[in-house]
């Protein structure tokens, strides 16, 4: 070797450098400090690290967007499912369009969300688009009117669905007040009470509707109009002066102990039935029989229907109203206990 030259390329021509010539702690090459070694600036450059970083950097960015050709040992994949998931990166997910500003997934969270969302709505074309791995990782865009379509339609499936089973409970509760209100006019019939103020039977009907979580106000005229449908022929409308007031006649009191006296089993087994039929088909609703993986403060309740939990303080307490107070404060616990032995 012709140390007088360019160590990397052998020639002599341009400026040469030596490190010998120069202060640097860092050099500890031994032969070429002895021999005055020396190298072009231009020759130097082809080994430092930075236009190799570059290079390297340049080269793994043309491999993730797929364009680089097949000298790049990228492996080719068989599936044309994997082909259309690579399309969707550079779509919008919702409406599979490129067009316009689109946003990138950058967060699990959004992944966890935008997935449970469209299952609960089965989306099933969203859950196809989404299928090859979480948000983050298949680099998923979207348009953000897009998602906030989305969301609105989330948004709207829930209120029409809390708004169906609020109302569905409300009937419920009101016409389990109605009966026990009914329950308690018999009862007071069979023991000789025969007049009832409409203002107390009304302060009895709010008041039990508060206890069951339903606080509304009850037009009075519609209930006097409800009892006196029930009992078309039995009760009369009269008034004191002050206030109106429902009087049944004695003719109800032998009717109700003849209906007792004389048993219909066709009709209690009828009945019994249609009992049956009410409890079973809101017990294998969606609403009660779907798991969403994880348990809330009050599944234990929300898991019970409305239906079996009338039929059990009935049982346990009676129908009458006066007598359902116990259900509330110290019986709950026993209605739920029996409910959920039940299921």
């Amino acid at each position: 070797m012709d140390w007088a030259n360019c160590i990397i390329c052998g020639k002599d021509d341009g400026t040469l450098k030596c490190p010998a010539t120069r202060q640097d702690d860092h050099v500890n090459a031994n032969d070429l400090l002895n021999n005055h070694a020396k190298w072009h600036l231009k020759c130097q450059l082809k080994f430092a690290n930075t236009k190799l970083q570059r290079t390297q950097e340049r080269h793994q960015r043309k491999r993730n967007t797929g364009q680089c050709g097949d000298d790049t040992g990228q492996r080719k994949s068989k599936r044309s499912s994997l082909s259309e998931e690579s399309k969707c990166i550079n779509m919008c997910i919702f409406c599979k369009k490129a067009e316009g500003v689109l946003h990138m997934c950058t967060t699990l969270e959004l992944d966890t969300s935008l997935r449970e969302q469209a299952t609960e709505m089965q989306d099933t074309d969203l859950l196809a688009t989404i299928a090859g791995g979480d948000l983050v990782a298949i680099k998923a865009k979207y348009h953000k009117h897009c998602m906030d379509v989305f969301r609105t339609r989330y948004r709207s499936m829930q209120r029409a669905r809390a708004s169906h089973t609020g109302c569905t409970d409300e009937k419920m509760t009101e016409s389990r007040v109605f009966a026990e209100m009914v329950s308690f006019i018999e009862s007071s019939v069979e023991e000789g009470v025969y007049i009832f103020r409409l203002a107390d039977l009304h302060n009895m009907y709010e008041h039990r509707l508060a206890e069951l979580g339903h606080e509304k106000a009850i037009n009075k005229t519609r209930l006097k109009n409800k009892l006196l449908v029930h009992y078309p022929d039995e009760c009369q409308e009269q008034s004191d002066g002050k206030s109106t007031l429902l009087v049944f006649s004695e003719g109800l009191q032998k009717l109700l102990k003849e209906a007792l006296e004389s048993r219909n089993f066709e009709k209690d087994a009828l009945s019994m039935a249609h009992v049956a039929k009410v409890i079973r088909k809101e017990m294998f609703d969606a609403e009660f029989s779907q798991f969403s993986g994880s348990f809330n403060h009050d599944c234990q309740d929300s898991a019970v229907p409305n239906s079996l939990k009338v039929l059990v303080s009935m049982l346990l307490y009676g129908s009458n109203i006066k007598n359902q107070k116990f259900c509330k404060h110290t019986g709950m616990s026993h209605c739920m206990s029996t409910n959920q032995v039940q299921l």
